[in-house]
């Protein structure tokens, strides 16, 4: 026979092993099989429970193999409500009510195969808990010990903790969050995982909850500064696919971004072997380009200062305001026989096109009425010539010039018509 300690297996010889252990139970050894056939194997297997220990109500993630919808599982001797099949190797569950202390998870498929992982979950007493967080002033990574009475999001935990900022790693890339203008992803505060946070001063955080059931990483300080944040507002409505690039000239690392829908940009930059980001004097070059990758405007540079270390962000706001009147070039050039003539405007006023020939007899008059500053430039937005002159009728192939009339000049363009 073997005796289970938690999830750990004995034999008689003294030998341990770790679960899964699958089986059928039966009061009688089984009787060996006929001739010629096979013994059938369970078809299911349970390997772990997370979190590992909660209260009734509390939802759980049971991991193993062969799940299918109707799988069910028992917590002890009650059945857990509202199981959920995520995948072949996952379901979730919410535990039902129970008394304080170990209990096996068993779980059965429609078909009968089952398993059981012996002393696999413990249901927690009532009491909630305390635990005290040491932070020091500046940047600390910390997970929270408890599942806090309140669930946190990165706005109340900053609001808690006096923090000035609040990052993850979310898909494999950095998400942030700056108190100050409240910009940034508000993003809920998980289990498990880590977040930096900068404080101007050192302080004691006491979180009251229920254990989470993993493992909460403990707060670590930093003296360097391994992470900053390029934070602002953005004047204006750039065009659809303009990027943000962000550039330390001193060390040459470059981040780029596009706009958030609210006129914002958060850039994080962050060292994951906590060595510094930035350093007071860094020059960091602010760069918007558009989706062809043209600059939009003369790169914005901004020195870093002491401050802004201390706060571990540097707020700077941006325009994305045309700094002039100009006339883009047509597209498609040649056509054959409509086209798009993109343009920008830096003050508001009346825009009107004009088309002529190679002889420069007037063919065509394109009167879009008042604008506002602005970007002109996709196909719902740019003036369009269809290529017909006043009459409707198509133009011959050739060369013609169209001509921008606004309150700040004329600007001229050639359009090349083939058929």
């Amino acid at each position: 026979s073997i005796s289970a300690i938690g999830n750990w297996w004995t034999n008689p010889d003294g030998g341990m092993f770790k679960g899964p252990v699958v089986y059928e139970p039966s009061l009688t050894e089984p009787p060996d099989p006929p001739a010629g056939s096979t013994l059938e194997v369970p078809t299911v297997t349970i390997y772990e429970v997370l979190p590992y220990f909660s209260n009734v109500g509390q939802q759980v993630t049971i991991m193993g193999e062969g799940f299918v919808n109707g799988t069910t599982v028992t917590f002890g001797e009650i059945p857990a409500n509202r199981v959920n099949l995520v995948s072949s190797s996952e379901i979730s569950a919410t535990v039902p009510s129970g008394n304080t202390g170990w209990v096996d998870v068993h779980v059965q498929n429609p078909d009968g195969s089952s398993a059981i992982l012996p002393k696999a979950f413990r249901y927690l007493d009532l009491d909630s808990y305390t635990a005290s967080l040491q932070l020091t002033t500046g940047l600390n990574m910390l997970s929270l010990p408890l599942s806090p009475e309140s669930a946190h999001t990165a706005s109340t935990l900053a609001e808690s903790l006096g923090s000035t900022i609040v990052i993850r790693t979310e898909n494999g890339r950095f998400d942030a969050y700056v108190h100050a203008g409240r910009i940034g992803t508000d993003f809920p505060i998980e289990m498990g995982k880590g977040y930096i946070v900068n404080l101007l001063e050192a302080k004691t955080f006491e979180v009251t909850g229920q254990p989470w059931g993993v493992p909460a990483a403990p707060a670590l300080p930093a003296s360097e500064p391994w992470a900053f944040v390029m934070v602002g507002r953005v004047e204006g409505t750039p065009p659809a696919g303009t990027v943000l690039s962000i550039t330390n000239a001193r060390t040459g690392e470059s981040r780029q971004t596009p706009f958030r829908p609210d006129g914002t940009y958060i850039v994080p930059f962050v060292d994951g072997n906590q060595r510094a980001v930035a350093s007071p004097g860094d020059i960091m070059t602010l760069q918007l380009t558009d989706a062809r990758g043209s600059s939009l405007r003369t790169p914005r540079r901004y020195a870093v200062s002491d401050a802004d270390l201390r706060h571990a962000y540097a707020f700077v706001d941006l325009s994305a305001m045309p700094t002039q009147v100009r006339l883009l070039p047509n597209y498609p050039n040649p056509c054959n026989p409509e086209t798009w003539i993109p343009f920008q405007l830096s003050r508001s006023g009346q825009v009107r096109f004009h088309v002529y020939d190679a002889r420069g007899r007037l063919v065509r008059r394109l009167a879009l009425g008042h604008r506002a500053p602005g970007w002109y430039l996709d196909r719902s937005q740019a003036a369009h010539w269809n290529g017909r002159n006043q009459h409707g009728e198509r133009v011959a192939s050739g060369n013609y010039w169209v001509v921008m009339e606004t309150d700040e000049g004329r600007f001229v363009k050639r359009v090349v018509v083939e058929k």
